[in-house]
């Protein structure tokens, strides 16, 4: 006879070793790095647009955007499919729970999460010295995972949807869960 499926199962996913998973220092030169290069990225717009493209108007306006459109580029499409220079140098890429590269909108919602919170980065960082698969609260929320380059997964568990209760929010979290021994 068939189990019926509980309203939280989400799925199958895969779980990684602790030990496969980018931690605080990882996770920290990713961000620095990749927001250098996203510094230097703003610089040279400006430049092109300021001194090499004529314009009617502002040319702060032109350089803003298209700074924000190659940051786009930079943190949602590449960095899901070869990975950004951070994620090159520390030798970590990310994946989703079933341990594939992530969707482009799972990639954009993330992104989404960085920029307009519910969390500061303080606390999202903070998060992974404490996680078993040092996930970032965004990462929880997107259902993405940054593991070493060459890290495989250590087994495969159920995807529920965890409750958690975080200064004064509550939500919910797609996350991996061991499944218990079979009597």
């Amino acid at each position: 006879m068939k189990k019926a499926a509980q309203a939280d199962d989400l799925g199958e996913g895969v779980l990684y070793a602790s030990e496969a998973c980018a931690g605080l220092v990882s996770r920290l030169l990713i961000l620095v790095i990749d927001l250098f290069v996203l510094l230097v990225c703003g610089i040279v717009l400006q430049i092109i647009w300021h001194d090499l493209l004529p314009t009617d108007g502002d040319p702060n306006f032109g350089a803003f955007w298209s700074w924000g459109a190659v940051s786009y580029i930079y943190l949602v499409l590449v960095e899901s499919s070869v990975g950004t220079l951070g994620f090159l140098i520390t030798g970590a890429k990310i994946v989703n729970l079933n341990g594939e590269k992530p969707s482009i909108l799972r990639m954009t919602g993330r992104l989404c999460l960085w920029l307009v919170g519910p969390f500061n980065l303080l606390i999202d960082l903070l998060w992974v010295t404490t996680d078993r698969h040092k996930q970032t609260l965004r990462d929880k929320l997107a259902g993405t995972y940054v593991v070493k380059k060459g890290a495989v997964p250590c087994g495969r568990g159920r995807i529920r949807a965890v409750h958690y209760f975080l200064f004064g929010l509550s939500i919910l979290f797609p996350e991996v869960r061991e499944q218990p021994p079979s009597s």
